[in-house]
């Protein structure tokens, strides 16, 4: 048998398959999208932040923290503006 006649073996790999509910920051896979954090949730990753905080701040340290999928996706949607607590920040999650 000669090498050109035969195929080649061909596997398509689904990459979201191998890693349930996608990769991190991978927009698509999972509901964490549809996910809003509850007060609780934002309250366990906003606590021991000194406030005024900029949005650029706030989200660099929900990531440093390595808060789940939904904090992060949610608090990158906030305006950008200065915020004066904890309060403050869960009110606009509620509102997006």
């Amino acid at each position: 048998m000669n090498d050109q006649s035969m195929p080649m073996p061909h596997r398509d790999v689904d990459e979201d398959a191998a890693t349930p509910g996608g990769r991190p920051g991978n927009q698509t896979g999972g509901d964490w999208e549809n996910h809003r954090p509850s007060a609780a949730e934002l309250a366990e990753h906003l606590g021991g932040m000194q406030f005024p905080i900029s949005k650029a701040d706030l989200v660099q340290n929900i990531r440093w923290q390595k808060a789940p999928l939904p904090v992060i996706y949610f608090v990158e949607k906030l305006p950008e503006q200065e915020y004066h607590s904890a309060e403050e920040i869960t009110r606009a999650v509620e509102q997006i």
